[in-house]
């Protein structure tokens, strides 16, 4: 079963339908909502805390995320790693980021 192909007439009236049928004024918000966004960032040479850590690290990326002028807590998200440093500029990392 062939069908045919659409005149570029058809097309054209198509596609001017969809475009004013689809063009809805914008809607402008009318409250001013505040957001508030805290992040900690800390390394830490483990080493330095316990002898039998020497050439350890850790990492931790803590943030918090309010809402509604920073009144509701919305997202925490919690990043851990550890490392381990083979030489003076040379650390490997693993942990969730």
């Amino acid at each position: 079963m062939k069908f045919p192909l659409p005149s570029l007439r058809h097309v054209s009236a198509g596609a001017a339908a969809l475009a004013l049928l689809g063009s809805a004024p914008a809607l402008a918000q009318l409250d001013h909502d505040g957001a508030l966004w805290e992040a900690l960032f800390v390394q830490a040479d483990l080493g330095k805390l316990d002898a039998e850590l020497e050439g350890f690290r850790g990492w931790l990326d803590l943030h918090g995320r309010w809402r509604d002028d920073g009144e509701d807590l919305d997202t925490t998200i919690f990043r851990p790693g550890i490392g381990y440093t083979f030489a003076e500029k040379t650390t490997a990392w693993l942990g969730y980021a």
